[in-house]
């Protein structure tokens, strides 16, 4: 018994670090550019950083990736695609920073984010997020309370009916991380600080905060592929199991 247990330990481990590990596609535009750092905080979570640069005429998703990360300023082309990768499937999910609710929010990419702006923009000094809604994945790690240096920037973000509000900042008294499930399954999460080296990013938390993110990002629900399912009735059960042993040893010519 007891050696069972421990094999059930160490699989959910497995599996937990297995969840970890994010495919992200970060997108480089010439606006107020921090891709490698923001790059560097995620792999330092596990999470492997592919950093395309984005000139305004359109750029490819890979296939393998699991979350857009979008920090910046976003052309309208790549604001598309991004809606579009977003809308095509469940299960994908896509991080931004608070410039992004800027440039996107009349286009296609704004109806899928989880907030809106008020137009309110300051520089302060040190901003503090406290947790307002307790979630393993995005609480992974980080006290109840933390703060940074907001001197790059702070957004007044507004949730939308329905997105889920994980941290409140103090500057607005508003949102300051917030998530949101689209009905495809797809998860996009707005952060109202920007992710700038030497301001935000010289906090562990906020680092931190961004890996955590991601991996919220990443859980959306998606195509539901049902290992061990034979006869592909939506239930793993015993016609599977007839079904492979009245097969078992058999080979292809």
């Amino acid at each position: 018994m007891m050696r069972k247990f421990v094999f059930l330990g160490l699989l959910t481990s497995a599996l937990w670090a297995h969840a970890l590990a994010v495919e992200v596609l970060l997108i480089r535009t010439g606006s107020y550019d921090n891709a490698d750092a923001i790059a560097a905080a995620l792999t330092a979570g596990g999470h492997t950083v592919t950093i395309v640069d984005d000139s305004g005429s359109g750029l490819t998703i890979p296939a393998t990736t699991q979350v857009v990360f979008l920090q910046g300023y976003v052309y309208s082309a790549t604001a598309a695609q991004v809606a579009a990768w977003l809308n095509q499937q469940g299960g994908r999910g896509l991080v931004t920073t608070e410039w992004v609710v800027w440039y996107a929010a009349s286009g296609p990419l704004g109806s899928l984010l989880p907030v809106t702006t008020n137009y309110g923009y300051s520089y302060p000094s040190s901003v503090a997020y406290t947790q307002a809604t307790a979630d393993p994945m995005m609480n992974h790690n980080l006290p109840n309370s933390f703060s940074f240096s907001g001197e790059y920037g702070i957004t007044n973000l507004a949730p939308k009916s329905g997105a889920t509000v994980f941290y409140s900042e103090n500057v607005y008294n508003n949102a300051g991380v917030a998530g949101w499930e689209l009905s495809n399954g797809a998860r996009t999460v707005s952060i109202s600080a920007v992710a700038q080296n030497g301001y935000a990013l010289n906090s562990s938390e906020f680092r931190q905060l961004l890996v955590n993110a991601v991996n919220w990002a990443a859980t959306g629900t998606g195509p539901c592929v049902l290992e061990g399912d034979v006869n592909g009735d939506g239930v793993v059960d015993d016609a599977d199991l007839l079904i492979v042993l009245f097969n078992f040893g058999n080979s292809c010519p």
